[in-house]
């Protein structure tokens, strides 16, 4: 099997990881990318101790050499991106989630329909270890039929991540129920087997967002040595004030969803928690399942990373215990960039994946809908 010369829109700090994870996986490299910032782009580069040869958008769309396209770009930029190397003959990896708008998803299904080419999104938790064994026990029916599914993520990072760049404002991101939440609302309906139906929503800004200036950066600050939320890591080049007043997505959020098989879901994020995991618990007619996963920024409370299930008639429990020691994911990363070559040698495309990606963009768009108006009811729209 020959070399794969993949290019990279967007070369941030998850286009770059990504890239990483190409030339991890043994089956070629990123041989060229494109951003509009080059000197930030060349900072996460430092930053990860990985170059790569810096072009311009059009001379890598037209490259005839080659063989794919990972778009790691600001979500706001997901669509274009996309629908561009689609136009440019060449197989997609966008990164989730898959865009900011229904609208803009259904077009991408559009073009990608049109143009014939793979369209995968980034959904690496559907390679994680962990959540394959739960898709496993819930689809083997030993759970029976599947009621209710409660998550809760904890997002001890929020500040970091997501107040301090382009994450926290409504025009780039939506809401951070896409660009944090679709990987949960995925996994709910991987797991599940079902697409959500119609849901409701609560929310609002508890903490972060306030009275300083959009100009303020960390290391420009007078309380830079005492604000909790000061970020002064120059491998992490975020670093914007995460009280500033251009602050306007929420970090606070609840969600209830029906599905389409009749189960009840919540949903449960908050930006600003001491600890980062998250929690996933499905109960069915014959027993339950939740999964553990250690804690970051908590030691010696949760360490290992597990699925519990116990059954309705019986006393046992079944632990299935997880090695994540893998870099990217527990090696979810890895794992997904290289069944997406594969695929792409194989010329076969996964063509529920970006169905996926649009259902859990419409959600996260119908909650923040909901949240941001009277918490109507929001049925999901057909996808065309």
């Amino acid at each position: 099997m020959k070399a794969f010369r993949i290019g990279l829109i967007g070369a941030g700090g998850r286009g770059v990881s990504l890239a990483k994870n190409v030339s991890e996986s043994g089956l070629g490299d990123v041989v060229a990318a494109y951003d509009p910032n080059p000197s930030y782009a060349k900072e996460w580069m430092r930053a990860a101790e990985y170059e790569i040869p810096l072009v311009d958008r059009d001379s890598l769309l037209s490259d005839p050499k080659l063989d794919g396209v990972i778009v790691g770009s600001p979500d706001h930029c997901h669509r274009q991106d996309a629908i561009d190397g689609l136009r440019a003959g060449k197989p997609v990896l966008c990164e989730k989630p898959m865009a900011i708008s229904i609208a803009d998803c259904d077009e991408m299904l559009r073009v990608q329909k049109e143009t014939r080419q793979s369209l995968r999104i980034g959904f690496n938790l559907r390679f994680h270890p962990l959540y394959q064994k739960m898709q496993e026990i819930a689809a083997s029916g030993k759970l029976g039929r599947i009621t209710t599914v409660w998550i809760r993520h904890f997002v001890g990072f929020g500040g970091t991540y997501y107040f301090q760049d382009w994450h926290s404002r409504r025009a780039l991101s939506t809401s951070l129920l896409l660009q944090k939440a679709t990987h949960d609302f995925d996994v709910m309906h991987f797991v599940a087997g079902s697409y959500t139906r119609r849901l409701t929503a609560l929310g609002r800004r508890s903490y972060y967002g306030g009275d300083r200036s959009n100009a303020l950066t960390c290391p420009e600050c007078e309380e830079k040595y005492t604000c909790p939320e000061t970020n002064l890591d120059p491998a992490v080049p975020r670093n914007q004030c995460a009280f500033r007043q251009e602050v306007d997505v929420e970090d606070n959020e609840s969600v209830l969803m029906e599905l389409e098989s009749g189960a009840i879901a919540t949903y449960g994020q908050c930006h600003f928690s001491p600890d980062y995991h998250r929690s996933y618990v499905f109960i069915g007619t014959k027993g339950r399942m939740e999964s553990f996963e250690s804690m970051r920024r908590v030691e010696g409370w949760q360490r290992d990373n597990r699925v519990e299930v116990l059954y309705r008639q019986g006393v046992e429990r079944e632990t299935f215990h997880f090695d994540l020691t893998g870099s990217g994911h527990g090696g979810a990363d890895l794992r997904m960039i290289r069944n997406w070559l594969l695929s792409i040698h194989e010329g076969r495309a996964d063509t529920e994946n970006p169905i996926a990606g649009r259902q859990s963009v419409a959600v996260g768009c119908l909650a923040a809908e909901s949240l941001r108006t009277d918490n109507r009811w929001l049925t999901l729209p057909s996808v065309v």
